[in-house]
């Protein structure tokens, strides 16, 4: 159909070339409206008539491909060009597709090369060729205007270079996020090999902006990785750690997420109410706290808070009440799921940047920290009788209230926690805790005898069961409803007796008639049988 209508232009054209050749000046202009007019309804028509066939039949680009004898009968998938929006990064990809699938193509005429060249355009990509007529000869002038515009080699290699050391830095290690960083580098390693840039002298240089980007930990194992080689690292070793890295971490995650709600909830058993009055305990652990200034950032003024250290976490965090307290300026990220004991996890979207000091104004540095509405619960859990620890004299402490039970407002992790840890240690004792070093001042950690025997009570209430019950007795229907009438209950009876639904879906009804309708009647004989004598 489109070719029988290419033909019918094309002897359009042969007769208006006569036409406008026999004009005068005064009816020139007119033939040259006319052919613009027809000209305009061909493209129409054609365009139209392309996108009715593509509904009909979807355009398979294979089958514009020269056949081949192929004896398999298996239908492959339809070949789908690739979309050009006018990113550099994307061209080479775009050109080497198309001109394998369609511009080299001869048994596809020009006319149909442009449609599909301009339905595989969008954006600024669209552009370069949108005041050009769709006609067959015009198909050449748009690819060499494309070609002109996008295949600019010097243009090209600054874009994935650009691209290269423009890398997202990675915050938290993750199995996807390691993997699409090597994608990420090996798609612009290959663009700029394939532009002719001798990348395989580039090991060392690639090396150092990819171990920029990574998390803090990722970070750790590569040098520790590197401790044991004596020469340089190639790019391939590298590559090979990033793998089995996002390897060891996938594997983590499905051992710790790969269960079955079905297993876990069919364990599970209703047991009778209980209250917990209390547990004794007569001893307990001390965990690495420090108090740190931090600024506000409004009137630069620091307030001091209580920080755990705690190398088991691999971001820090702050409180949402510490946030607002400071006037901390928030970033909004996209959700991140974070998880913990017993792979209870739950959703983050806020990040802060802080300032931190020592008490005694030696250290300070800048950290970020993720938003969440509580920390830990009070530290120590319980008072702890500081007389019996025997602590060294005149060391600076990081905590000097660590045996006072204290709100935790900032958490900080193992992106910032060996930064701040020393070497030097001192050991209190078997059973006591150890005093670390480092650049908050003295941590103390370890098991403590509490002051006073402890009980950690809970009072369980049954408020919430009673308002439970009460609420279903109310929704249930009282069906101890006592109907008063000896009718009402023979009319009721002859319900449920009587009434049924038929095949067709009618329903039948007895009409519910008294035993003694003289009753219901009265004496109406006398009034009848005078209607008889008027």
């Amino acid at each position: 159909m489109i070719r029988k209508c290419e033909t019918l232009y094309k002897d359009f054209e042969t007769f208006q070339d006569k036409i406008e050749l026999l004009c005068d000046e005064s009816e020139i202009q007119e033939q040259i409206n006319t052919r613009s007019t027809i000209e305009n309804q061909f493209i129409t028509a054609i365009s139209t008539l392309q996108d009715i066939l593509e509904k009909l039949n979807p355009v398979n680009v294979k089958s514009q491909l020269p056949s081949q004898s192929n004896e398999s009968s298996v239908k492959l998938p339809t070949i789908k060009l690739p979309v050009f929006d006018g990113s550099y990064l994307k061209w080479l990809e775009f050109r080497d597709t198309y001109l394998s699938l369609i511009h080299e193509n001869a048994s596809i005429q020009d006319i149909n090369k442009f449609h599909y060249l301009r339905a595989s355009l969008e954006g600024s990509a669209s552009e370069v060729i949108k005041s050009l007529e769709f006609t067959s000869i015009n198909y050449k002038i748009a690819w060499d205007l494309l070609c002109a515009r996008y295949d600019n080699k010097r243009v090209l290699i600054n874009s994935h270079l650009k691209s290269l050391h423009l890398i997202n830095p990675i915050t938290t290690e993750s199995h996807k996020a390691l993997r699409n960083l090597l994608d990420h580098v090996n798609k612009n390693m290959r663009a700029l090999k394939a532009l002719g840039i001798p990348t395989e002298y580039w090991d060392v240089h690639i090396i150092f902006i990819i171990t920029m980007k990574l998390d803090a930990t990722t970070n750790m194992k590569w040098e520790e990785y590197l401790s044991n080689c004596s020469d340089n690292p190639t790019l391939d070793q590298f590559y090979t750690f990033i793998r089995n890295r996002a390897d060891v971490l996938e594997n983590a995650v499905s051992r710790t997420t790969n269960h079955s709600e079905s297993s876990i909830a069919s364990q599970s058993q209703t047991l009778p109410p209980v209250t917990l009055s209390g547990i004794s305990n007569s001893s307990q652990v001390l965990l690495c706290t420090a108090v740190v200034s931090v600024k506000n950032m409004i009137n630069n003024e620091t307030y001091p808070v209580r920080a755990l250290l705690d190398s088991g976490s691999q971001s820090s965090f702050v409180t949402d009440n510490l946030k607002r307290k400071l006037n901390l300026p928030v970033h909004n990220i996209e959700p991140l799921r974070v998880s913990g004991i017993n792979n209870v996890a739950f959703s983050i979207s806020e990040r802060v940047t802080l300032g931190i000091e020592s008490r005694n104004k030696n250290f300070s540095t800048m950290i970020t920290c993720l938003v969440v509405p509580k920390v830990t619960g009070t530290l120590p859990n319980s008072p702890v009788n500081i007389l019996e620890l025997d602590l060294p004299p005149n060391i600076e402490l990081a905590d000097p209230y660590f045996y006072c039970p204290a709100e935790v407002d900032l958490l900080l992790g193992a992106d910032i926690f060996w930064d701040l840890v020393g070497f030097k240690r001192i050991t209190l004792g078997v059973g006591r805790p150890v005093l670390q070093e480092s650049q908050l001042g003295w941590l103390v950690s370890g098991p403590v005898g509490i002051y006073k025997p402890g009980h950690v009570i809970c009072n369980y209430t049954h408020n919430i069961n009673d308002n439970l019950q009460k609420f279903w007795e109310i929704e249930e229907l009282n069906l101890k409803i006592n109907i008063g009438t000896p009718e009402e209950r023979l009319c009721e009876s002859h319900f449920q007796e009587n009434v049924k639904r038929l095949s067709n879906g009618r329903f039948s009804v007895k009409m519910p008639l008294k035993e003694i309708p003289e009753e219901a009647l009265g004496d109406s004989f006398y009034l009848a049988k005078k209607r008889f004598y008027l």
